[in-house]
């Protein structure tokens, strides 16, 4: 095993799981939490197979910092995995997944060819739309909620006799 520091980064791995579409999710699956020094990507693929009992197919790793699937890039090669080793030093800890069966992620996931800084601003802008919506939803949840106890006091009004205090 190639290191190139002596520094540990910690990963969950998500494994024995599989991706479902629309919207993307990883279900059925189990947790390890791994610390290792940086490698290069084969010696990264044979560790896994060792710490992993079933034969997976493709791994990947999800930027932070929202942790969202659609935050997820595809390691394949040792520019791959020394651009994912950088994230994990900034981040100190990233989450990775591996696929057990072929499915096409590629709609979904961030391209391999930019930076961190670019990586992470593309994820900004989308982790700031999703708080917008988020706070959309909340506001039409309160006002909803609002106008049923409006209605339900309306309801209930009429089994009361009116009180009049002149």
């Amino acid at each position: 095993m190639s290191t190139s520091s002596n520094t540990t980064i910690e990963f969950d791995v998500n494994h024995n799981g599989e991706f479902k579409p629309n919207p993307l999710t990883y279900q059925h699956g189990s947790l390890l939490n791994i610390h290792v020094l940086q490698m290069n990507f084969e010696d990264m693929v044979s560790y896994l197979k060792w710490k992993i009992p079933r034969q997976f197919i493709t791994p990947y790793y999800m930027l932070p910092p929202n942790y969202a699937l659609s935050g997820m890039k595809q390691i394949k090669n040792d520019y791959e995995t020394n651009v994912m080793y950088d994230n994990a030093k900034v981040a100190r800890k990233l989450r990775f997944f591996v696929s057990h069966t072929p499915i096409d992620l590629s709609t979904v996931l961030i391209p391999n060819n930019g930076s961190l800084k670019e990586s992470l601003a593309a994820l900004d802008g989308e982790a700031i739309l999703e708080e917008q919506m988020l706070a959309l939803m909340h506001r039409f949840a309160d006002r909803f909620t609002d106008r049923r106890i409006e209605i339900n006091n309306l309801m209930v009004l009429h089994d009361h006799p009116l009180i009049d205090y002149a």
